[in-house]
């Protein structure tokens, strides 16, 4: 029963890729970052250089795109004004970032680590490393 929910979560998922574009996912980050938390900045910023420069086939390109999607969509299961209104965004993205683990090379880790001090000042990579 379990294994069923995976592959439908999945293709749901691939729905969100319609509010996808580069330039979308940096607007909400730069508005968001602070309140979001350095983990799920982090961790979205492994997925978008894993799509942009990792060795990913096309369904493991669709399911990034849709996770970012879903970070982006302005239309989630808790909005994000509320207390607490990304903990939907992280589970999704640790999912997704569980799933794809062995697509973050060091230099996609690099490239994260770097985006992630413009947004945040003080970074103990403790705090975000999985």
């Amino acid at each position: 029963m379990e294994e069923e929910k995976v592959p439908n979560l999945l293709e749901k998922l691939e729905e969100y890729g319609q509010h996808y574009s580069p330039q979308s996912l940096f607007l909400k980050l730069a508005r968001v970052a602070k309140n979001a938390g350095i983990k799920i900045v982090y961790y979205v910023l492994l997925l978008y250089y894993a799509l942009m420069y990792g060795n990913l086939n096309v369904k493991e390109k669709s399911i990034i795109i849709g996770a970012l999607g879903y970070f982006i969509s302005p239309i989630d299961l808790i909005p994000d004004l509320l207390p607490l209104g990304y903990s939907d965004d992280l589970a999704l993205i640790v999912f997704v970032i569980t799933k794809m683990k062995n697509s973050f090379t060091p230099e996609i880790r690099k490239m994260a680590e770097d985006r992630l001090r413009k947004y945040f000042d003080n970074i103990d990579e403790s705090s975000f490393k999985i």
